[in-house]
């Protein structure tokens, strides 16, 4: 099978507001539904794709992937794939040219690793928050945005890293809906309850509450994108006590409202 280089700026779907500046590429793709003709293609430059509507089937050389709204992908320069479109779909990509890499000394397992973390995609909607305002500052704050994503996975790993950590980040992942305490987690992790305190926001970056509000917010992507549920029974799903306090919350967090955010 042929496969296709995509050179700076160039998409398999439909381009929609590209956009560069300093080494970063950002803009928007659409795919047709049931769109079956983007061929294998690798990338000329590394780039970060947040699935905001629709659905892919995500074909790579060893595994497929499926991919709902709120995913986060990563490629690879040279790394290829090729995506199958079931309903009518729109990423936001975000492409990053290799001397920004090297000026900023950030490797691809970098990027990568900050995936990980739960503030990345509520970072890269941020991102395009300040990508389609006319703020003058925006190209400042998109860079700062992203370098801080990436740094605090740098900053990670010069810690030492305790082990029970991926533990902790599991169960509050499979749980996200479910009150839990300390003590609960205490007993989960066989780990004193000071000591996950005192690890928690050195490696969290933040307090046990916003990291379980931003997991709830990171969550809900996919139900406001895909569900038909109304923002009232996402919010009480998600586990807000009302709308109002899911609407607050979410736009603490990412810096716009849910209703907009269905209508990307």
């Amino acid at each position: 099978m042929k496969t296709l280089l995509l050179e700076k700026g160039q998409y398999s779907g439909k381009i929609e507001n590209l956009q560069s500046f300093n080494g970063l590429t950002l803009g928007t793709t659409s795919y047709k539904e049931f769109d079956k003709t983007s061929l294998m293609h690798y990338h000329q430059n590394s780039h970060l794709s947040l699935l905001i509507r629709g659905n892919h089937i995500e074909k790579r050389k060893h595994a497929d992937f499926e991919r709902k709204p709120g995913d986060v992908l990563f490629c690879r320069a040279g790394e290829p794939h090729q995506f199958l479109t079931g309903k009518s779909a729109k990423n936001a990509n975000i492409e990053l040219d290799n001397w920004f890499l090297s000026k900023h000394e950030i490797s691809e397992n970098q990027i990568e690793e900050s995936l990980q973390n739960v503030d990345a995609k509520l970072n890269i909607l941020k991102m395009f928050y300040e990508f389609h305002s006319n703020d003058v500052n925006k190209e400042t704050s998109i860079q700062m945005l992203l370098l801080n994503l990436i740094n605090k996975t740098k900053n990670e790993s010069n810690s030492t890293k305790p082990k029970w950590l991926d533990a902790l980040q599991n169960i509050l992942n499979d749980r996200w809906t479910e009150l839990i305490t300390l003590n609960e987690l205490s007993v989960l992790l066989d780990v004193h309850p000071v000591t996950i305190s005192k690890y928690f926001s050195i490696f969290f970056d933040c307090t046990f509450g916003e990291y379980r509000r931003k997991l709830k917010i990171s969550k809900s992507l996919e139900l406001i994108k895909n569900s038909p549920q109304s923002v009232t029974e996402i919010a009480y799903h998600a586990g807000f006590a009302d709308q109002s306090h899911f609407i607050r919350t979410f736009k603490s967090v990412v810096g716009f409202t849910p209703k907009a955010f269905q209508k990307w």
